[in-house]
């Protein structure tokens, strides 16, 4: 029941589940940067979700987004 952050849209959501493919989806407790994994979170809007978008803590926000990475 986090609430995140996602900076490029402004919007706050909050996770429902958090987990990894190990190769069937899995639940783990939490990830960390650099990590894969995936959040569920109910968003209805597309729009609220951008690609490379950085998620944070909504009560304790990173100060700025993290600089896109290219694509190799």
């Amino acid at each position: 029941n986090q609430k995140i952050r996602f900076m490029a849209a402004g919007v706050t959501h909050t996770i429902d589940r958090v987990g990894i493919f190990s190769p069937k989806p899995e639940e783990v407790t939490s990830l960390g940067p650099g990590e894969i994994g995936f959040i569920n979170s109910g968003i209805k809007n597309v729009s609220d979700c951008k690609v490379g978008d950085t998620i944070t803590d909504d009560r304790n926000p990173t100060p700025k987004p993290f600089p896109a990475q290219p694509i190799p």
